[in-house]
């Protein structure tokens, strides 16, 4: 990963976020992973679908800000589909700039929500009401991340990418039926 994202180019700081959860499933290896380039901070917070709301998207953007991430930082979002959209929200609406890398620990976000660059949240009590379009500078999908999940996650994971992919199918089908 760490050649990766040397080939990004040069950065001003480089900054992860995850959730407590994850990062102790899996820090040690993104760590390893990153080679020599260390981050600047690793930042934390509550990745669990109730918190993928704005105040999760504020608590980011604070700690982000008081870390000095400025635009020629590099962010890194360890972990499910909330963690990306948390993470990236903060780049798409307030500093551009920064560039995102996505390095998805879930299913859901190995298949679907680290590819595209859709971000939303929960606003107004509704889901993604806010967010953007911006895709990911890179997005690393490990599969032997998924090895920390535990095997109810894993199955119910499995069963929402079935459901996902067959009503994509069916849209495909349809939409070439109309042609």
């Amino acid at each position: 990963m760490g050649e990766e994202i040397a080939r990004l180019g040069k950065f001003t700081s480089m900054h992860v976020v995850s959730s407590p959860k994850v990062w102790r499933a899996v820090g040690k290896t993104i760590l390893r992973g990153l080679g020599k380039k260390r981050p600047d901070g690793v930042h934390l917070f509550d990745d669990r679908e109730a918190k993928k709301a704005i105040a999760s998207v504020e608590q980011i953007s604070r700690l982000l800000a008081r870390a000095k991430a400025d635009r020629g930082s590099l962010i890194v979002a360890v972990g499910g589909g909330v963690t990306g959209d948390v993470a990236d929200l903060p780049r798409q609406v307030i500093c551009a700039a920064w560039a995102l890398v996505q390095v998805p620990t879930t299913l859901v976000a190995q298949t679907d929500s680290s590819v595209g660059g859709k971000t939303g949240r929960e606003f107004a009590g509704r889901e993604n009401l806010v967010g953007a379009f911006y895709p990911a500078r890179l997005v690393v999908v490990d599969p032997q991340l998924l090895k920390t999940l535990s095997k109810r996650e894993f199955r119910a994971a499995s069963r929402k990418c079935q459901v996902r992919n067959h009503c994509r199918c069916g849209i495909v089908c349809v939409s070439r039926r109309e042609l």
